[in-house]
């Protein structure tokens, strides 16, 4: 990787939130994206984390038909990061395909930490309005108390971003999207006919 003045090394955030800074540092694996160093800029905290020239999920989702196989090797990796997560009481509040990052060989990386929030024995459970609405979950939207599993909820849609190429309610305003997700039952796929079931041949 080369190193030059800060502002131009390839992977360098400016004006990382400091828990998302925590989030990478205490938490590696090989489906996290890495942190080499931060440094105080100012006032301004700058990372240098792992450049990942495949981009994020989002550009494939949107011009593209994934594969099944695709599909599940992308939630593989995706439950393996949140495993490591969840085990230390981290929920990640902004699992969606832009969060989802590639290596130029494929392989699936977790980023964007910086609506992460913990719990414990002392505060258990989480009732902050934070994420992207079109894969919050419906409890989160509600202010209900939630733990890690609204991480799996947002996985679930993120799912249905890969088979749709869009998240449920995306041509609706945000806010109105949140009150249908909070409202009605769980999505369902628009494209489910092209997904096989277990056994069965792919169709076209």
């Amino acid at each position: 990787m080369p190193w030059g003045p800060l502002g131009t090394v390839p992977g360098s955030h400016p004006c990382v939130p400091p828990g998302q800074v925590v989030i990478m540092r205490d938490h590696q694996h090989e489906n996290v994206v890495e942190m080499y160093n931060s440094y105080l800029v100012g006032d301004e905290l700058w990372v240098v984390m792992e450049f990942l020239e495949g981009g994020a999920l989002t550009d494939i989702v949107t011009h593209t038909r994934m594969s099944e196989e695709q599909i599940a090797a992308v939630c593989r990796s995706v439950l393996r990061a949140l495993a490591v997560l969840h085990a230390q009481g981290v929920i990640h509040r902004d699992i969606k395909s832009d969060s989802i990052l590639l290596t130029h060989d494929g392989r699936v990386k977790l980023s964007d930490f910086g609506f992460c929030a913990q719990v414990n024995k002392d505060v258990p459970r989480r009732k902050s309005l934070v994420g992207t609405p079109y894969w919050m979950a419906p409890e989160l939207i509600s202010r209900l108390p939630y733990g890690p599993e609204v991480d799996i909820w947002s996985l679930g849609v993120m799912v249905i971003e890969m088979v749709d190429g869009e998240p449920p309610y995306f041509n609706e305003p945000p806010l109105k999207a949140m009150k249908l997700i909070r409202d009605n039952l769980p999505p369902r796929l628009k494209n489910g006919h092209k997904v096989t079931q277990r056994g069965e041949s792919p169709r076209s």
